[in-house]
């Protein structure tokens, strides 16, 4: 009898960590996605706040309208880094230590922005205000 209880609660749980945490693949309608031009005028000079869903580490962020980015993780360095839209209008980022990649941008609302790469959430962006 006491297996029949314990079952169901270890798959409610293991239910909910599927879901939760970085890397996961939120729903998703086609207007969420962010346009080229909407990108270029989100990151261009600009000061925000990042998480990096890979490290689970956040970052203060200034991004300039010449492809420049300045990420200064919490407690830890700074990184110089650049950005730029590619033809197919993912924002790109070239990073020193983790190389090259590009990703969507999606507005989940709220001033809250993902950046998914290979259908993973990999950044979320907030707090954006004008340099």
């Amino acid at each position: 009898m006491q297996l029949k209880v314990v079952l169901p609660i270890a798959l409610v749980f293991s239910v909910v960590g599927c879901n939760s945490g970085g890397g996961t693949k939120p729903e998703l309608s086609p207007d969420d996605y962010v346009s080229a031009t909407q990108i270029k005028a989100l990151f261009s000079d600009k000061r925000f706040e990042g998480t990096n869903h890979n490290t689970g580490k956040g970052s203060y962020n200034v991004s300039k309208s010449d492809g420049t980015m300045s990420a200064n993780v919490f407690g830890g360095p700074t990184w110089d880094i650049k950005w730029w839209v590619n033809d197919i209008g993912q924002h790109c980022l070239n990073h020193p230590r983790f190389g090259e990649s590009c990703g969507e941008i999606v507005d989940v609302g709220g001033g809250v922005y993902y950046r998914m790469v290979k259908g993973r959430k990999a950044n979320t962006y907030e707090k954006f205000s004008a340099l």
